[in-house]
């Protein structure tokens, strides 16, 4: 029964065994084809992107609350990791450093102060 058929037959274009391309060009289309969702499953182009930007932030959530858990553990001497340590070092030197708080008051159009400066304030405030 195989011995029959040819490059030519019913499931190929004429032509298809005399051209690489040609023939690579009908097998892509027949992987996409199994590979593209069924007419019950139609999923539009937005539908498609919509689901990609769901992915994406949901795994840089789930990123971000895995590293803070992981600091926080550290934190507590649950486990040790030494990047960790490191980076609440840094972090702590730069928030500690008056120029990068000057930018992140002027960036955020807040000030920062201390509680015994907001008491005075609040008094200072009440009073009037």
């Amino acid at each position: 029964a195989f011995a029959a058929t040819s490059t030519s037959d019913s499931f190929s274009a004429p032509g298809a065994g005399k051209n690489p391309v040609f023939l690579a060009k009908i097998i892509a289309r027949k992987v996409l084809a199994l590979l593209a969702p069924s007419d019950e499953e139609d999923v539009t182009q937005t539908g498609e992107m919509i689901l990609i930007l769901k992915d994406v932030v949901l795994g840089i959530s789930l990123s971000v609350l895995t590293i803070s858990i992981l600091i926080f553990l550290d934190h507590r001497g649950v486990v040790h990791f030494q990047s960790a340590h490191d980076f609440r070092n840094t972090a702590f030197q730069l928030l500690s450093d008056p120029e990068t708080m000057a930018n992140i008051e002027e960036s955020s159009d807040l000030k920062f102060m201390t509680i015994a400066e907001y008491e005075s304030k609040r008094k200072e405030i009440d009073g009037v």
